[in-house]
Parts: structure tokens; sequence; C-alpha cells
């Protein structure tokens, strides 16, 4: 038992006056609830029942012995299970995943969130400003994980959407998981400051809740961009889609007259969120120095995808001499890097980071990042 863990495990949670415990043993389908009112006694009772049953604590505080929904009060964690369906192989793919998350959440100014290890799979704790338990407010919890499950999920791994009801209850770290007839010791991977994330807890109420409405919404694309307007009307398959699209998909609305039927037309087309766009929004309106189109990456998402280049047409094609079998499609970015001795910062030293398939580089110390052009670009200043 690591008490350690289970400690900042509790003070994360940061309940007033009472955390249930829930003891499990999946063989037997035994379960009882133990009520702790100091950390004191919680870790107590971890250590008495650690190795005899599976331990989970509900991470929204409830009314006084509570342990169903409509004992929640506020929710104040939202909490993401990554399942790795018991193949230990998959959580170093999780681990990745998950880690990226990490990093998206302070690059969006978000407050870092706990992250944890069950031994099998992963959790993601968000501490948010409490918000009342409503139905409303449970929905829009759930339209965020969609966007967190449609951003971060890949094959082998599984962002669970079945979670986020207020009495969720997450497995203790520092405590042994039971499966499989083993003691698998599960723990934190990181230990953030605790702090009440007031940005993504705005974000979240912010989502506008639409009913289902099985009528398609109709009407004409703007027409300057004909990949935009292709996705605006065709289905992309999931994976790396929401971080490509949904971010250019944000620049290329954001000053359009019909913006929001538009952004309802993305969503209901690739089965997304509100939020998978306004997040996006958010942070160009922050940061707009990046809301310029990176057309090497678009072109070289639809050569991945297999999509027939909806470029060729395009002004901007014919200026940046963008061929499919040039710059976007055929050129290393980290070939072109190592031939010009420049895989390194030339400002702070730091290593670039490349992706090939995107055509894309990034220095995270000094956060300037960019395209297949760009990088060319800084290679003709470095050589001036």
């Amino acid at each position: 038992m690591n008490k350690k863990d289970i400690s900042l495990f509790y003070d994360f949670l940061g309940h007033k006056k009472q955390t249930e415990i829930r003891a499990i043993d999946k063989k037997s389908k035994y379960s009882k609830s133990y009520f702790c009112q100091t950390k004191e006694e919680f870790i107590r009772k971890c250590e008495e029942l650690n190795g005899k049953c599976d331990l989970y604590a509900g991470i929204n505080e409830r009314c006084e012995n509570g342990t169903t929904d409509k004992e929640v009060e506020y929710i104040t964690i939202i909490g993401h299970d990554v399942d790795c369906h018991s193949d230990i192989e998959k959580i170093t793919v999780a681990s990745e995943q998950v880690k990226k998350l990490k990093e998206d959440c302070l690059k969006f100014d978000f407050k870092e969130p706990l992250t944890l290890c069950s031994g099998f799979g992963l959790w993601v704790l968000h501490k948010i400003k409490p918000i009342k338990n409503t139905p409303e407010n449970v929905e829009r919890i759930k339209e965020f994980a969609k966007t967190i499950k449609n951003l971060y999920e890949v094959e082998g791994i599984d962002f669970d959407t079945t979670v986020y009801n207020p009495s969720r209850i997450a497995r203790i770290p520092g405590t042994f998981n039971l499966r499989e007839g083993s003691k698998t010791l599960s723990f934190c991977l990181n230990d953030p400051k605790i702090v009440e994330d007031e940005e993504l807890t705005e974000n979240i109420c912010s989502i506008n809740l639409i009913k289902d409405n099985t009528e398609f919404i109709q009407i004409e694309s703007p027409g300057e961009c004909a990949f935009m307007d292709y996705c605006l009307e065709n289905y992309i398959v999931p994976g790396d889609r929401h971080k490509i699209l949904s971010s250019h998909m944000a620049k290329y609305l954001m000053n359009k007259k019909d913006k929001e039927i538009l952004k309802r037309k993305y969503i209901q087309t690739q089965k997304g969120t509100l939020n998978d766009i306004n997040g996006w929004e958010n942070w160009f309106k922050k940061n707009t120095q990046e809301s310029s189109f990176n057309c090497g990456a678009l072109i070289n998402f639809q050569k991945l995808k297999g999509i027939p280049l909806k470029c060729i047409g395009c002004s901007k094609y014919n200026q940046n001499k963008i061929e499919p079998r040039g710059w976007a499609l055929s050129v290393s970015i980290k070939e072109m890097a190592k031939n010009h001795s420049l895989e390194k910062c030339p400002k702070c030293n730091t290593q670039f980071e490349f992706n090939d398939k995107l055509g894309w580089w990034k220095c995270n110390k000094c956060n300037k990042q960019g395209g297949i052009k760009k990088f060319a670009q800084l290679v003709l200043e470095l050589q001036e």
C-alpha cells in the first residue's frame, strides 16, 4: 500500500465532510460502503481493507452516508476512465494519450488534471468549481466527455462514456487491484497543484444543449475552401480527425455570417459535439497569431484518409505550388531538418518535435509550431 498516493488522492477530491469508500469483492459480488470524516480515517480504512477487496471512492461528495446520484448535491470532480481491455501492452498507448490530454489542458489554459494508473487502465480527474447536480449539467459533462473521447481515443483503448454519473466511484490509488487473482498496485502518475479549474468549469457550463433533431440541417456551404465544405457534408472516420478538422473548421467559420448554424451542421455531420469546435474557437480568439490555415496539414490529411484531393482548384494551392508529390505529401520534414542541421530550435536549443504524417513541427519551450512551408521559411531566414 502507498499511503502517499492515497493521501494525494484524498486531498485532490477535497471533500468537506465525508468520503465514501466502497469495498468490492468481484468474485462474490460483495459490496460494502464505509464513510470517512477525515484523511486519517480514510487511510486507516484503506489499510484495513487493502488486499482483501478492491477499493474505490466516490469522487463527488454525497449527502451523509449517501451512495446514489440523487444524493450528490454538487459535482466537483469529472473523471475519464481509459479502458485498456485487460491488455497490459495497451497501457503504454493509453499513457501516451493521457499525456497528450494533460498537455493540451495546459495549452488551453485549463488546470493540470490528476492522472492515475489502476493497474489495468488509467483515470484522468479534473477538479472543477462546484456545479449543481442537475440533469442539464450532467448532460453538459457528457458532451464534454464526448469531445475528450473524440480527441484522444485511439485503436486499442476506450474512453468509457458510461462513467459520468454524479455518484461515480474510482479506484483508490495506492491500493491493490485484485483482478485475475493477482495483486497489482494502483498509483498516481502525477502530483498536480490542487486548485479548482475555473476555466474548464466555465467552458462546461457554457455548452449549449441541442435537442436531437432527425432533420438534417440544410444550409449552403461558404464556398471558400473546397475541403472544409466537403467536411460540412461528408462524415470523416475518427482518429486524428478532430484535432485537424475541428481546429481548421473553427478558423474557417469564425467570421462567417451563419457561423452558429454551420457549426451545428459540422457536428451533426461528424457526429461530434459543439464543444469540439467551440474550444478551438475560444483558443484562436486568444491566440490570433495561430489562426492561419495549414494547407499542408490538410492536404496530408486527405492523403492519409484516402480522400480525393479537394484543393487542386484553390488559389492558395497554386500560389504555394503545393503538389501532391511535392511539399505536403512527399517531403519529410524530419529529413529537411536533418539536411539543414535544424533539428533544434535556434532560439532556445530545444529539440523540435516533428510529425512527418502531418508535415508539422513544434518547439515545446518557445511554443512555436507550423507546417512544412513555415519550417522552410525558417531554414531560409537562418541562411540569410
